[in-house]
């Protein structure tokens, strides 16, 4: 719609230049044609800018997804080897990490439209990773989780999990 208003106003432009170089008509303003040329460019302009936006949109949502897909199998290797472990000695705590583990999965995979989720979202999701870490190191881990600030607020999707993950 914006091309297409901005080249219907350059053509109005134009013929209105055409009438008046030809005396058919005789404003007092004189040509138009510069003014309908500029805001051809000022619509062609705003039309590069949406589309500028849009793929700057979607590449970002392509790196999430990629950055995502990434992290995952680091943590779904270590999480399984630590089923594996304490499967040899503890089926309860098994059947514990697994709920865990099956209310992690259920989280990561609720994926918001926009690239923020809500800080309730991602502590959840970095408690139940510290849950299930917690069970693979037992006594050696101690993991507190000591929030006093508003959880629901929006923040970048899986920022929490890295940071997480590499300091356990």
């Amino acid at each position: 719609w914006l091309n297409l208003c901005g080249i219907v106003v350059a053509a109005a432009g134009y013929v209105h230049d055409d009438m008046f170089w030809m005396n058919i008509i005789n404003p007092v303003y004189g040509e138009l044609h510069h003014f309908g040329l500029l805001f051809f460019l000022l619509m062609q302009m705003i039309v590069q800018a949406q589309r500028i936006r849009r793929y700057f949109n979607e590449t970002m949502t392509a790196e999430l997804k990629f950055r995502q897909a990434q992290i995952k199998p680091h943590f779904l290797y270590n999480t399984l080897n630590t089923i594996v472990s304490v499967s040899h000695y503890d089926p309860a705590k098994v059947r514990e990490l697994l709920i865990t583990f099956s209310h992690y999965l259920r989280r990561s995979f609720d994926f918001s439209p926009g690239h923020m989720v809500p800080l309730d979202n991602e502590l959840e999701l970095a408690k139940a990773y510290a849950d299930i870490e917690n069970a693979r190191f037992e006594d050696r881990l101690s993991v507190r989780f000591d929030i006093s600030a508003n959880t629901s607020v929006n923040v970048p999707m899986l920022m929490l999990q890295p940071v997480i993950e590499n300091a356990i």
